[in-house]
C-alpha cells in the first residue's frame, strides 16, 4: 500500500513537471521597462551635460520612458567612461560620449582601464561643433592677435583652464599653445562648466569651451569670443573670427563630438532601438533648432561611422600629443 502511494506521488511529481514544461516561458519584458541612465563623464554646466540632458528628454518620450542624467566626473571623463564600459550590458547604463575620453585619453593615458574601439557598442553620433577660445571681459585681452602678443611677451604668465586633464578643452588648448609658439600654465578643473566660470572670473587667461556654454556668457557680456576653432566663421555668429584667421594660427582646428555607447555585449534588438530613436529625435525640429542656436551641427552616424570617427581622431591626437610633449599632470 505504501509503495502504491509512493508510485502515485512520484507519477503526480512527473505528470506536473510535464505540464510546466510545457507552458510558454514568461517573455522577457519589452525594452525598456525601467529607466535608463546616461552617463555624463563631466561636471554639470558643461556642452556635453546640455546636450545630454536634450537628448535625455527627447529619447525618453521616443522610447516611451525616463532618461536620467547622471554625471561622474574626474581624471579627464576617464572614470565616468569606464564605469559604462564594465556596467552590465543591458541598454539601461549609456554614456554620454565625447572627443576627450574616446580619441585623447588613449594616447594620454598609458594604462587606461578600457579601450574605445573595443569595450563599447556604440549606438549612433549626435553632433560635431567647434570649440570658442574664450576670455573673461575684463581681461583686456581683444583678439587671439592680443592673446599671442601677450603670452609672448610675458612667457609663462598665461594660464588656460580646461575641463580636465585630455579633455578637449585641454587638447584644443595645448594644440592652440604649440602652434602659436606659446607657454601657458594649464588649471585643470572638473567639466568644462567650472572651466568656463573660472574664465568668466578671472582665474584663467583664457579656456577653449563649447559653444552651448560660450555664446550666453558672451552675450552677457561676461566672456569675450577670440574665435572659433572651425575651419570656417560660425553661421550663428559671423562676427566671431575663426583662430586660424585672428591668431593668425594657420590650419587650427578643434572639434569636439558626442555619441551614445553602450556597454560591450548590448543585445542587437536594445542597440536598434536605440538607435532608431536616437535617429527619429535628431529630425525633430524643436531639438535641430536649439542646437543650431548654440552652434552645434547635428551629425547622424551609424556604428560604423563611430567607430570611423574614433580611430581618425585617436590617430590625428596622437600624432598632435607627441609632437607637442603633452603628459598628464
Amino acid at each position: 500500500m505504501a509503495f502504491k502511494q509512493q508510485l502515485r506521488g512520484l507519477l503526480g511529481s512527473l505528470a506536473c513537471g510535464v505540464l510546466l514544461a510545457l507552458q510558454p516561458a514568461a517573455a522577457e519584458p519589452t525594452y525598456p521597462s525601467r529607466p535608463i541612465r546616461l552617463i555624463v563623464p563631466f561636471a554639470p554646466g558643461g556642452t556635453t551635460d546640455a546636450v545630454a540632458r536634450a537628448v535625455a528628454t527627447k529619447l525618453g518620450q521616443a522610447l516611451n520612458q525616463s532618461i536620467v542624467v547622471e554625471n561622474r566626473a574626474g581624471a579627464g571623463g576617464s572614470i565616468g567612461t569606464d564605469f559604462v564600459a564594465k556596467a552590465r550590458p543591458d541598454g539601461y547604463t549609456l554614456l554620454l560620449g565625447s572627443a576627450g575620453p574616446l580619441s585623447v585619453n588613449p594616447t594620454l593615458y598609458p594604462n587606461l582601464p578600457y579601450d574605445p574601439t573595443r569595450d563599447f557598442t556604440p549606438v549612433g553620433m549626435i553632433y560635431t561643433s567647434a570649440l570658442v577660445l574664450v576670455t573673461s571681459s575684463a581681461s583686456g585681452i581683444a583678439s587671439t592677435a592680443d592673446l599671442i602678443r601677450q603670452a609672448k611677451a610675458n612667457p609663462g604668465s598665461l594660464t588656460f583652464s580646461t575641463a580636465g586633464v585630455g579633455g578637449a578643452s585641454h587638447i584644443a588648448a595645448e594644440l592652440f599653445a604649440s602652434m602659436a609658439g606659446i607657454k601657458a600654465t594649464h588649471v585643470p578643473y572638473r567639466g568644462s562648466g567650472p572651466a568656463t566660470v573660472a574664465a568668466v572670473a578671472g582665474e584663467t587667461s583664457f579656456t577653449f569651451t563649447g559653444q552651448t556654454a560660450a555664446w550666453p556668457m558672451v552675450q552677457a557680456g561676461k566672456l569675450r569670443a577670440l574665435g572659433v576653432g572651425s575651419r570656417e566663421r560660425s553661421a550663428e555668429h559671423p562676427e566671431v573670427p575663426t583662430v586660424a584667421e585672428s591668431g593668425p594660427v594657420p590650419g587650427y582646428e578643434a572639434l569636439d563630438w558626442n555619441v551614445i555607447m553602450a556597454p560591450p555585449g548590448t543585445p542587437e534588438t536594445v542597440v536598434r532601438a536605440l538607435s532608431d530613436g536616437l535617429d527619429r529625435i535628431l529630425d525633430d525640429p524643436e531639438l535641430r533648432a536649439s542646437f543650431v542656436q548654440q552652434g552645434i551641427a547635428i551629425r547622424k552616424g551609424t556604428a560604423a561611422d563611430v567607430q570611423a570617427l574614433m580611430r581618425h581622431d585617436i590617430a590625428k591626437w596622437a600624432k598632435v600629443i607627441k609632437e607637442a610633449d603633452i603628459e598628464t599632470q
